[in-house]
């Protein structure tokens, strides 16, 4: 897992309905190109590439109202501890230090529903950490699959 996110399943109704409503209300305000201007900065650390960024503001321009929402959807309405609780196969949580969208506690969270879970904190990296830290990501990664391989 990749800087996961939680989601909001366990917590109230109210604040699931908020949750979706504020990430709803946003693609109708600014649209991909609003959110892509707004939000890619925020996916990184200061010091990422110039690449990573125009990656993330490319793939962000090609959202759909459609896809978007059933992804506000599944996070208001999802509960990742839940689901990680029930998995039988070896888990990896990789996280960035600087992550500010699902932060490092999040991830720690996430390995300690499961009983072999490993965590990896790439530092001074945000949350898209497969842009930013490639090799970082590959290097936690490949050890790992070859154990299961």
């Amino acid at each position: 897992m990749l800087n996961p996110a939680l989601g909001y399943g366990d917590q109230a109704e109210n604040v699931r309905r908020e949750k979706l409503s504020a990430r709803l209300e946003q693609m109708r305000q600014l649209g991909p190109e609003g959110i892509a201007a707004q939000r890619a900065p925020q996916l990184v650390s200061a010091r990422a590439s110039d690449l990573a960024v125009d990656v993330l503001v490319w793939n962000a321009r090609r959202l759909s109202a459609q896809g978007y929402s059933q992804a506000a959807h599944m996070l208001a309405h999802g509960n990742l501890l839940d689901d990680l609780r029930a998995l039988r196969l070896p888990l990896l949580v990789i996280t960035g230090s600087e992550d500010r969208v699902t932060p490092p506690g999040s991830a720690a969270m996430a390995a300690q529903t499961h009983p072999a879970a490993r965590v990896v904190s790439l530092p001074g990296v945000g949350h898209a950490s497969y842009l930013e830290c490639p090799d970082g990501v590959a290097a936690a990664f490949i050890p790992f699959a070859m154990e299961w391989a």
